[in-house]
C-alpha cells in the first residue's frame, strides 16, 4: 500500500489533515477490532512499519476511540549470511554485525540493535573486513552478496 503520496489532482485537497485522514483512515477502519496493530506500508521505494495503538478515552466520547500511529523505517529484507560467516569463521557477534551491515544499517543503528556502542561496531567491522580480505564496507557487502549468489 502507498501512504502520503501526492494526490492525482492537487486541487481536490483542501487540507493536509484531510489528505492524511484519507490515506490512513482505511488502515484504522480495517483493523478496528484489534487493540493494537502492525501494518507494512510503502512510500516510493522506502518501506515503513505503521504501528497502531488504541488510546483509552476517559471522556464520555462517542464514536471511534482515538488511535496513535507510530511510523518507523523498515529494514531491507534480511540476507542469510551463514555461508560467509562459516567461510570466514566469523564469531556470532561478527555474524550479527555483518547481517545488519548488509541490510544497509549505519554503525549507530547496528549498535542500537546489538546493544553495544558504535565504537564496538566499528571494531567488529574492522575484524570482519580483515577476515574477508576487504578494505571497505562496500567491499564487505559485495563479497557477502557474491558468496550468497554463488
Amino acid at each position: 500500500m502507498r501512504i502520503l503520496a501526492y494526490p492525482h489532482d492537487p486541487t481536490v485537497v483542501t487540507s493536509f489533515d484531510k489528505l492524511v485522514e484519507d490515506k490512513l483512515g482505511f488502515v484504522v477502519e480495517e483493523l478496528a477490532g484489534e487493540a493494537n496493530f502492525l501494518a507494512e506500508m510503502l512510500s516510493g521505494r522506502r518501506r515503513y512499519l505503521c504501528r497502531g495503538y488504541r488510546l483509552e478515552s476517559s471522556r464520555g466520547r462517542s464514536g471511534p476511540l482515538p488511535v496513535a500511529l507510530q511510523f518507523e523505517r523498515a529494514c531491507r529484507p534480511v540476507l542469510d549470511v551463514r555461508a560467509a560467516a562459516e567461510r570466514y569463521r566469523l564469531s556470532p557477534r561478527e555474524r550479527q554485525t555483518l547481517a545488519l551491515a548488509v541490510q544497509g544499517l549505519s554503525n549507530k543503528e547496528i549498535a542500537a540493535h546489538m546493544g553495544v556502542s558504535p565504537n564496538t561496531v566499528k571494531t567488529f567491522l574492522r575484524l570482519i573486513m580483515g577476515k574477508m580480505g576487504v578494505s571497505s564496507r562496500v567491499g564487505l557487502i559485495r563479497k557477502t552478496i557474491q558468496i550468497l549468489v554463488g
